[in-house]
């Protein structure tokens, strides 16, 4: 942290040193120039006074105002002594982080109400703090270095290539090292705003230095790229001696620039001040800052402006070129190309440098679809709530600059707009991808709902952070993203309806119950980075529903062969009416769950952990239980012949394809007859429905001896389970053709009628 603070500091010293340098010159020189460029620095240097103003702790407290406040607008403002003060800040604060995660999980277990609040949001945040207040660790000046950092490098280029009255060879010399510096301390600059933006970067630059220098190498040669443009314009225009098309070209770039950020501003935000458009514009002159935004909500506006961005840039390009071209035609006999070469010559090295380093950001850019949503949990003594943020907090341009880690930070701050509510009551369950728990909607879009409008959804916190893909099984965060994926296009009575999805900050979280820190089915405190809501089915699922009328093994083995007076009269009646009611809801069950997997089929999704504990029970209008697919984190779409290889599903009802994954540790494909035969030892569960003595929490798979001959698995029954269990796929059949079999016709079973079922029927009625 030392050794990043004092090249961060010295960078910035020989920047200014730099600056002013450049200033002396200029006005030995006696240019024009120097009058913007000293507005440029006043400017800069007021902006620093002004923060120093904003700050509680104004250095020389103790000196009255009249001396007081011009020694620190000077010391501290045009002499920018603020940004060393604030980049040793930064840095300490860096120092304070690395010691704290010790005695992070202590605290929070300790202290519930220091868990009152989280003060940002953020999905890339994977070090425990914000992205507003985590320390840099690249340049603590990100958009401040371009502003007064641009001007700067384009003039010192531009009298460098010019060869105007400079004094001698060693200032232009010195000129021409100031403006690569000034250059280094801009691509630093973004490269911090890069790192903060996108998870992946901050992974790559993290796991390898190689990434780090690569990266820093493209950023830098395109701010170089971009300047030396800017240069060829300049040194252009000055030989026709005309420099208000200059000033006209570039304040209809910056208008475009300008139009392209309010035209792109993300859904259902805060729109951001016209004044925080156009001074993000200004950074768009010498490069994309938006380009590897994956901030939740901002992926969209940032696909925009890249797009925009990137033909404007080719539209540029070749009018420069075909420029140039002119020229040199016009004036053939003139020495305009022999003079300004260098320059040429700088164009195309920088170019060549950026197009040889952009390989690696196209590796590091985001192409995931945008997501819905942020979500902020926070914990209470007395209750749990969180707030939704649809689409964005704040504009892009204010998201950008208030990334950043310069002074610029402090400009367009805002409370982030409330749009809805949720109340989490209590935990539903726990698992070992993260928790699920019962959460209610007290309000939407900032305004109150009624307790009658009020509604109750299931919300999927996920950890997916640390868990690697293994040799056969996928890693957490793909699945996790692969439920959301798949869940947003379908939509059926029978599967669990996504109402959105969110990013939390990962963190250990409370039970505000029981004031414990919620851990996972092994006793680990869990830390969450993404959570699901659905709708919520408060009729639990139907493992609960079978072991609740679930009944011995040792009962009702032997059917009756007549049904006499006495036999009606006997509680064994009574036993074999329960045992036939049950056979009927569970048929129902049964051809529900198969229209909702041929619907899964014909959509390309494999389900591939078909069991009871993911089929939910709703009751609909009709006043009756039905059933509702949940829990697509194992399931995979096979578009493209893009056939499943992985390890997934659940021990008891796996085909044995994947159970030859399991024992064999290599990836083989397979195909979705996984789901029928998972499907079949399904229906056995269901029909059999017995519970082991030991544990009241685990149903009985019975061997094909037992069920053979008993009542509660009828012949027909026993004729598909053993179909859709053969060990062969290629023998399972298809689901699309349950229809005609005799199980789901009419038949007689315990000198009972059996009805029919009414397919066509089936979903009539639904939500």
């Amino acid at each position: 942290a030392d050794l990043r603070a004092s090249g961060s500091i010295a960078l910035h010293l020989a920047v200014f040193a730099s600056h002013i340098f450049t200033l002396i010159v200029l006005s030995m020189i006696g240019t024009d120039i120097f009058w913007p460029l000293l507005i440029v620095w006043i400017v800069s240097g007021c902006f620093c006074g002004w923060c120093v103003a904003q700050e509680a702790d104004t250095p020389f407290r103790c000196l009255p105002n009249p001396v007081r406040v011009p020694f620190v607008f000077v010391v501290y403002g045009l002499l920018q002594w603020v940004q060393v003060r604030h980049i040793r800040r930064q840095f300490q604060r860096r120092v304070e982080h690395q010691v704290q995660p010790e005695h992070h999980v202590a605290q929070q277990a300790g202290d519930i109400e220091s868990l009152n609040t989280i003060t940002s949001i953020t999905s890339s945040d994977t070090s425990g703090l914000s992205e507003q207040s985590e320390p840099s660790i690249f340049h603590a000046r990100t958009f401040d270095a371009v502003f007064e950092g641009m001007p700067f490098a384009l003039t010192n280029f531009f009298y460098f290539f010019s060869k105007l009255s400079v004094p001698c060879y060693y200032f232009r010399s010195a000129m021409y090292a100031s403006g690569w510096l000034t250059v280094l301390s801009v691509a630093f600059g973004i490269v911090e705003v890069d790192y903060r933006v996108n998870e992946k970067v901050r992974h790559k630059m993290n796991l390898s230095p190689l990434w780090a220098v690569c990266f820093v190498v493209m950023r830098a040669s395109e701010v170089a790229f971009r300047i030396s443009v800017l240069v060829v314009w300049a040194l252009i225009i000055w030989h026709k001696g005309q420099w208000i098309p200059m000033f006209g070209l570039c304040s209809v770039l910056w208008l475009s620039y300008t139009c392209v950020l309010k035209i792109s501003e993300p859904e259902n935000v805060a729109k951001d001040h016209i004044v925080a458009h156009g001074l993000m514009a200004i950074s768009f002159f010498v490069v994309n800052p938006a380009r590897f935004v994956k901030k939740v909500g901002y992926v969209r506006a940032r696909n925009n402006v890249s797009v925009v961005m990137f033909f404007a840039r080719w539209i540029e390009a070749i009018v420069l070129v075909a420029t140039v071209v002119v020229e040199t035609l016009r004036h053939s006999g003139s020495s305009f190309w022999k003079d300004h070469e260098s320059a040429f010559f700088q164009t195309l090295g920088c170019c060549a440098v950026y197009l040889v380093s952009m390989p690696f950001g196209w590796l590091l850019e985001s192409r995931a679809p945008p997501e819905d949503a942020v979500l902020e949990l926070i914990p209470h003594r007395a209750r749990r709530t969180g707030r939704v943020l649809r689409g964005a907090p704040r504009g892009l341009s204010s998201y950008l600059f208030n990334v950043g880690t310069g002074l610029t930070h402090r400009m367009f701050t805002q409370i982030d707009e409330q749009l809805s509510d949720f109340l989490i009551e209590r935990t539903l369950g726990t698992g070992a991808y993260g928790v699920v728990v019962l959460v209610r909607q007290r309000s939407s879009r900032g305004r109150e709902l009624k307790l009658a409008d009020q509604r109750s959804y299931a919300m999927k916190l996920q950890c997916v952070s640390n868990h690697g893909p293994s040799e056969v099984m996928q890693s957490k965060k793909v699945l996790a993203e692969r439920e959301r994926d798949i869940l947003r296009k379908l939509s059926h009575p029978f599967i669990i309806r996504l109402i959105n999805y969110f990013e939390v900050p990962e963190r250990s979280w409370v039970d505000a119950s029981s004031c414990e820190l919620i851990k996972d089915r092994h006793g680990c405190p869990q830390h969450f980075q993404k959570a699901i809501v659905m709708e919520y089915c408060p009729e639990g699922d139907l493992e609960c529903f079978i072991l609740k009328h679930s009944v011995s093994a040792t009962s009702l083995t032997s059917t009756p062969t007549s049904l006499d007076t006495d036999f009606i009269s006997s509680s064994s009646h009574r036993d074999w009416d329960d045992s036939m009611t049950w056979l009927l809801r569970m048929r129902v069950f049964v051809a529900e769950i198969s229209v909702a997997l041929q619907f899964l089929h014909a959509h390309s999704v494999i389900y591939r952990d078909v069991k009871p504990a993911n089929t939910l029970l709703k009751v609909w209008g009709d006043g009756e239980l039905h059933v509702c697919m949940s829990d697509f984190g194992g399931s995979k779409e096979t578009m493209d012949g893009n056939a499943p290889e992985s390890l997934a599903g659940t021990l008891m009802y796996a085909a044995p394809e994947i159970l030859e994954i399991r024992h064999s540790g290599e990836k083989r494909q397979y195909s979705v007859a996984v789901d029928n035969f998972s499907f079949g030892r399904m229906i056995l569960v269901m029909l059999w429905r017995t519970k082991f003595v030991s544990d009241e929490e685990e149903l009985v798979m019975p061997d094909t001896e037992e069920y053979q001959g008993d009542h509660r698995v009828p012949g027909l029954a026993a004729e598909l389970i053993k179909t859709l269990t053969q060990r062969n796929p290629a023998l399972r059949g298809d689901l699309g053709a349950l229809c005609a079999h005799p199980f789901f016709s009419e038949f007689a079973h315990l000198h009972r009628k059996c009805p029919a079922i009414q397919w066509a029927r089936l979903t009539h009625g639904a939500p």
